[in-house]
């Protein structure tokens, strides 16, 4: 599906630790939802 443009900003301001997070649960994460607890 496609990413919220909200979602597109959040994560292109995050630091690289968050995105490696995020990459190493990415099978885990179901809903863009999900990617809140990543993002805030």
């Amino acid at each position: 599906g496609e990413v919220p443009e909200e979602y597109v900003s959040k994560l292109m301001a995050q630091e690289k630790p968050i995105l490696d997070s995020i990459t190493d649960s990415i099978f885990d994460i179901e809903s863009i939802e999900d990617l809140d607890k990543y993002l805030n």
